[in-house]
C-alpha cells in the first residue's frame, strides 16, 4: 500500500484563457500559477473549446467545464495535484528555489447538458464528501458527487482500485439530460 499526499498550496490560482489560433479556430488554456513566485505549476490546452467556461478550484483539485466545438458537447475536466508518495517538508521553504513539481492526474468527461454555473459544497468542518453543484438551463441544480469526477478512475480497475472505492472510468457521466 502507498499514500498519495495532497499538494496543498494556498497561493495556487487557476487562470483560464480563450484565444484563436492561426487557422481561426478557438482554443482554451488552463494555467495553475503560484501567485507568489509566478511559477506555472501546470498547463492544460483544449482545441476547439469555447465558452461557457466555469472553474471550481478547491484544496488540491480543479474542475472546469467548457463547450467542445468539434464534438458539439459540454465537457467537464477534472485534475488533482499530489505531492507524490512522500510528504515534503513544509517548514523549509525558499522563494529562490523552484518548488518541486506535483504529480498531476487529469481526465475529461462528457456532460449531457449545458452548464450555467458550477460550485463545490462546503461544510463547517470539511469532513463530508465533496460534491459539485451544477446549475442546468432548466433552472435545476444537479449535485454530482466528486467521486464521479475523480481523474484517477481506472479504465480496468484492479482489486486495489476497488478497495480504494474508485469506480471504473467511462467518458459519459451518469447523469440524466
Amino acid at each position: 500500500r502507498s499514500v498519495l499526499y495532497k499538494y496543498l498550496n494556498p497561493n495556487l490560482a487557476a487562470v483560464f484563457t480563450v484565444g484563436m489560433d492561426s487557422m481561426q479556430k478557438t482554443f482554451c488554456n488552463l494555467y495553475l500559477v503560484d501567485v507568489i513566485t509566478g511559477f506555472v505549476v501546470y498547463t492544460a490546452s483544449h482545441k476547439r473549446c469555447r465558452p461557457p467556461i466555469h472553474v471550481v478550484h478547491s484544496e488540491n483539485w480543479v474542475v472546469y467545464s467548457f463547450y467542445n466545438e468539434k464534438s458539439r458537447r459540454m465537457e467537464i475536466s477534472s485534475l488533482e495535484l499530489f505531492e507524490g508518495m512522500y510528504q515534503s517538508n513544509t517548514t523549509a521553504f525558499s522563494s529562490f528555489a523552484p518548488p518541486p513539481l506535483p504529480l498531476i492526474e487529469h481526465q475529461t468527461f462528457i456532460f449531457p447538458n449545458l452548464v450555467i454555473s458550477m460550485a463545490d459544497t462546503i461544510t463547517e468542518r470539511g469532513m463530508t464528501s465533496k460534491h459539485i453543484l451544477i446549475v442546468l438551463p432548466s433552472g435545476g441544480i444537479l449535485e454530482l458527487p466528486k467521486t464521479f469526477l475523480d481523474p484517477r478512475r481506472p479504465i480496468h480497475p484492479l482489486p486495489e482500485h476497488r478497495e480504494e472505492g474508485l469506480i471504473p472510468y467511462i467518458p459519459e457521466l451518469p447523469v440524466m439530460a
